[in-house]
This record gives structure tokens, sequence and C-alpha cells, in this order.
């Protein structure tokens, strides 16, 4: 009778991602799963990980005790850094619990290097069949974000260390969850968002992020009137009107009569209402 494992822990035998993919089996085992998590699920306790701790010749293929227990996983861990991409057998056993599993199911660890050069392609892309604009159905590949636990902080704080949270990334770029003064937000590419009320910065996941990261964006494409991006300067609309906005700071535009359209605005014409107005506050 074939063994259950919970999950199966893919990783390059070299001696950080050894260390990293042993970490992850101890903390597992030992993990404490929540009341609410075992009454929602019925899962008392993560009973069996499935760790191989012999790297296997390059000219063999994987092991019958490797393909079941691949089988057998209900998901897939993958410790990335820079040894992963000199691994041939990460990629053959990710393809291989594919044959049987959603890509849902795989998670990735970080242990060192950038998410977008340490984490196999294979996992950054996907597969989905849809129904095109002229009624057709077509398959295509569609750029994912996997879900990612980041241990390249100390062991400690990585194990402890709550927030900031990684999400994921979007294009390359980190996206994490964390509270500040004025409540939950998320951070991608030096940007701040703030949460949506109900959500929550230690469960929010990338796809949510996503959204609120992309709602943002529209609503400050909608919110520009015109830019001179080599001068730092733009010209927006805001909640009580338009103006100025450059280096951080906002200036009011005149109004009344012989005042110009915002829309009308040189950059001469900005630069003069910049050096003769006091910043708004």
């Amino acid at each position: 009778m074939s063994l259950h494992y919970n999950a199966f822990i893919s990783y390059k035998h070299a001696d950080l991602d050894n260390k990293v993919a042993a970490t992850v089996e101890k903390k597992l085992e030992r993990y404490h799963i929540p009341y609410k998590l075992r009454k929602k699920t019925g899962m008392k306790k993560i009973e069996r990980i499935f760790r191989d701790t012999d790297e296997l010749p390059l000219t063999s293929d994987l092991s019958g005790t490797i393909a079941e227990a691949l089988e057998n996983a209900d998901y897939l861990i993958v410790i990335c850094s820079t040894n992963t991409c000199q691994s041939t057998w990460v990629e053959r056993e990710i393809k291989l619990f594919l044959q049987n599993h959603s890509q849902n199911n795989i998670l990735t660890v970080l242990a060192d290097g950038e998410p977008d050069d340490v984490v196999p392609e294979i996992l950054k892309k996907r597969e989905i069949t849809r129904v095109n604009e002229n009624g057709e159905t077509e398959t295509v590949i569609e750029s994912v974000e996997p879900l990612s636990c980041d241990f390249r902080l100390p062991k400690k704080d990585a194990i402890n260390i709550e927030l900031p949270r990684l999400v994921g990334t979007i294009d390359g770029k980190e996206v994490t969850a964390a509270v500040g003064r004025f409540g939950a937000y998320v951070k991608w590419d030096g940007k701040f968002v703030s949460l949506a009320k109900g959500q929550d910065p230690y469960t929010i996941d990338i796809e949510q992020a996503k959204q609120l990261i992309q709602a943002k964006e529209q609503a400050a494409e909608k919110s520009l009137i015109k830019e001179f991006a080599d001068q730092e300067i733009q010209v927006l609309n805001g909640r009580y009107g338009p103006y100025i906005k450059h280096k951080g700071n906002n200036y009011k535009i005149p109004k009344g009569k012989g005042a110009k359209a915002a829309a009308d605005l040189t950059l001469e014409d900005c630069k003069a209402l910049i050096e003769n107005a006091k910043p708004k506050k």
C-alpha cells in the first residue's frame, strides 16, 4: 500500500538548499494547526513530509519511490535558490507532480536570489483554455506568480517574523503585506496600496493584491491630465479640482477670469506656477 504524504520537498542538493529543506520539513512536522483550520479541514496535524536526502545520478530516471511519493503527495514544495537552475531533478519532479496535480498545489520557498531569477520557469506560466471574442475555444499561455515563503532572512526571523509578509511577485518584483500608521497595505515597486475593508495582511493572496494594485494604477491614470515626465511634473485631477504635482509637492492651479484650463497648461506655465506658489498642504 502506498504511503500518503502531505507534501513532497523538491530541492537541489547543495549546502544552503539542504539546510532550508531540512528546516521546512522539521517545522511543518511540528506545526500546530490552528483550531479553526482543523475544524474547517478535518486535518488534525501534518503527518508525513517526503524529503529525499540522496542526490540521484544525472543518468538515472526518477526512482519508483520518488515517483510514487510525488503521485501520493498533496503538495509540492520547491526550494528556490541560485542553485536550482543547476538541478536536473527539480524540473523533472515538478513535471511529474503536475501529471496528477494542479499547479495551485505547488508552493515555493525562496532560499536566496530574486524570485524572477530563481523560481523555475515552468512555475511562472501555465496553460489555460478559454473562449475568445469569436466564441472559439483556444489554449493560451499566461504568466502566473507562484505563492512563496521567504527564507532569505536569517532562519530565526524567517520563522518568527510574520510581517512584512511576502505575498508573491508581479513582473519579477516582490509584493509584501504589512501594517503601517494608516492601516494594512501591500507594497509593490515602491508603491503602497491600502487593503480593502475585510482584507487581512496575513491572508491576502497575490491575485487579491494584484487587483488592488491595478485598481490604484487605473485610478491614477484617470486622474492624470497631462505629464512632463522629464521634468517630474504632472497635472492631475484631484478631489478639489486640478493641481500640479512636482517632486512630491502639490501646487494649486489658479481659478477665475484669465486663468488657463488645466489641460492647456504648458511646461513653462507649470514651472511659473510652481515658482510663484506655495506647495498645497
